[in-house]
């Protein structure tokens, strides 16, 4: 069976305090699929001016937004984009609500309108990593990451902490060095993890 990603609802569960959410509407929208891990911060005015498909959007509340300003054959013009690319989803950054009218816009389409305190390149950030976590069932960690006896070890802590000087004395020991800095562990069924430095 296709793998059928979750639901925003599944996404926003738990993570208000890493997304910075302020405000959530259209809940009939909230059971829209997100199958990908892929956010696209929509920026007014962009040259291209394309949506990927089935992409979580941002959007920033800037005071010339079309959306904003109300132009009506913009608005259609951006609706229409935001309906063909199937957007299961759109964030507006740096709000502490959305405004009625906004949704009032949205609201035919089904998808939902979140706002959230952060700005666009923290929101994409943390939602990129709330996705791999939450669909692809993987997180990005620092530290090393050694084999040791048959065993993967990592080495965490604060940077300076000495994980690289401890890691490298272990190399010298006999143990395998596997990664350093960024180390992605995979959710896999079954006893072990997969690791693997990125």
């Amino acid at each position: 069976m296709k793998d059928q990603g979750i639901s925003v609802q599944h996404l926003l569960a738990g993570s208000e305090g890493r997304l910075g959410l302020r405000q959530v509407i259209g809940v009939n929208g909230l059971e829209n699929r997100l199958r990908h891990v892929q956010v696209q911060h929509y920026v007014e005015g962009d040259v291209s001016g394309l949506l990927v498909d089935d992409t979580i959007l941002i959007m920033e509340p800037a005071k010339d937004h079309s959306l904003i300003l109300r132009d009506d054959e913009t608005c259609r013009v951006l609706l229409k984009k935001i309906k063909t690319a199937k957007i299961p989803c759109i964030f507006m950054s740096a709000s502490e609500r959305i405004a009625d009218y906004l949704y009032q816009l949205i609201k035919p389409t089904g998808i939902p309108l979140v706002a959230s305190a952060h700005d666009p390149y923290v929101l994409a950030s943390r939602l990129k990593g709330l996705l791999r976590e939450k669909i692809s069932h993987c997180i990005m960690v620092h530290g090393v990451l050694l084999q040791m006896f048959g065993m993967g070890v990592m080495i965490q802590g604060d940077s300076g902490a000495g994980k690289t000087t401890t890691g490298t004395m272990l190399v010298q020991k006999g143990h395998t060095w596997i990664a350093d800095d960024a180390i992605e562990i995979e959710k896999k069924t079954g006893p072990a993890a997969l690791c693997k430095g990125v």
